[in-house]
């Protein structure tokens, strides 16, 4: 049977067609028909059947052809050099071993070595981790109680604020009214003076609790306040801050500074020399009273943190010596007192 048409195009085949050179755009081909063309030149190219092609279908032949020869070169590249490196690979181990008979025991043996380092690094890893969860934990521990400090702190400022306020209309009270005399009572005949009965000082076997000294001091600061407001007076370099058993007092230039005008049995080491401070400056702003009214007749001279010659500062050694001075001092108060 002849066959005068092409397999895969169904192209007439002559001399003039098979001469003549067909360009593919100038042919109308439907997809379908483009599909059942490469379905079977690629049958053609698979099973390597003889086949009666157009030209244009004897160049895309080869052209498949080709593809199908580069593939199969670079997979034959590919495994060759894959077969080099198993054999370099064992070359290297059959030299090894018989240099080394123990080479393969040694290289396992170093695998589990490295094993156990990276089991042993990840051991201290989560044993960090561990302590950095521990130390973050402590620091909001920490945190919380820096903020329960602040609070406590914050507290204190705001009972001081709001006591000041109190105390400053129970200043305008006792100035608007002649009253004084009755709310002041001041004793110094004893061994130990007292203000409105409390005791302001101590002896070494009259140990008077701090409590009741602060308070003791508390009205010295108020009375004082007093009579500077009584007489339409102001220091020019000393506030004063009668705030009961926690009173302060400061020097304007510096009035952040305000010294504390009490003390306990566990200030010793931190705050003797502020409460000394303070006690010295109340002898300075009295002493300032005295030169603004001009009155001379006082009982006792107030002389750089002294008076009637006795320091007033604090010394748990010369308790006699302090609380002496603070009897003067109150006497001196009750004369200020008794001249209004």
């Amino acid at each position: 049977m002849e066959i005068n048409s092409c397999l895969v195009c169904s192209e007439a085949l002559n001399n003039e067609n098979t001469e003549q050179n067909v360009e593919s755009e100038n042919m109308e081909v439907s997809f379908y028909e483009d599909m059942k063309k490469t379905q079977i030149l690629n049958n053609i190219c698979l099973t390597n059947e003889g086949a009666i092609l157009c030209k244009a279908c004897k160049h895309e032949l080869i052209q498949k052809y080709s593809e199908k020869i580069l593939v199969l070169e670079t997979t034959n590249k590919n495994l060759t050099q894959s077969l080099e490196d198993i054999k370099d690979q064992l070359g290297f181990i059959n030299t090894n071993k018989h240099k080394n008979p123990n080479f393969l025991y040694e290289s396992l043996k170093a695998c589990d070595d490295t094993e156990k380092s990276l089991q042993e690094q990840i051991k201290n890893l989560e044993i960090s981790l561990e302590e950095a969860d521990k130390n973050i934990e402590k620091l909001d521990q920490e945190d919380l109680i820096i903020q329960a400090k602040m609070l406590e702190t914050l507290d204190p400022y705001l009972e001081s604020n709001t006591r000041k306020h109190v105390i400053e209309e129970e200043i305008k009270y006792l100035t608007n009214e002649d009253i004084m005399l009755k709310i002041f009572v001041i004793d110094s005949q004893d061994k130990i003076g007292t203000i409105n009965g409390l005791r302001l000082g101590r002896l070494d076997h009259i140990l008077v609790h701090w409590d009741e000294i602060n308070a003791a001091w508390g009205f010295c600061a108020l009375l004082l306040l007093g009579l500077y407001q009584k007489n339409n007076l102001k220091s020019s370099k000393i506030s004063l801050y009668p705030l009961g058993s926690a009173s302060r007092i400061s020097y304007m230039k510096i009035d952040k500074e305000r010294f504390e005008l009490f003390f306990s049995d566990y200030d010793y080491t931190g705050k003797i020399k502020r409460f000394n401070k303070a006690q010295c400056m109340f002898l300075e702003l009295l002493k300032e009273y005295e030169d603004i009214i001009q009155d001379k007749g006082v009982p006792y001279n107030i002389v750089l943190g002294s008076i009637g010659g006795i320091s007033i500062e604090f010394n748990p050694t010369q308790k006699t010596s302090w609380t002496n001075a603070l009897r003067f001092m109150l006497q001196n108060l009750n004369y200020f007192l008794n001249k209004l």
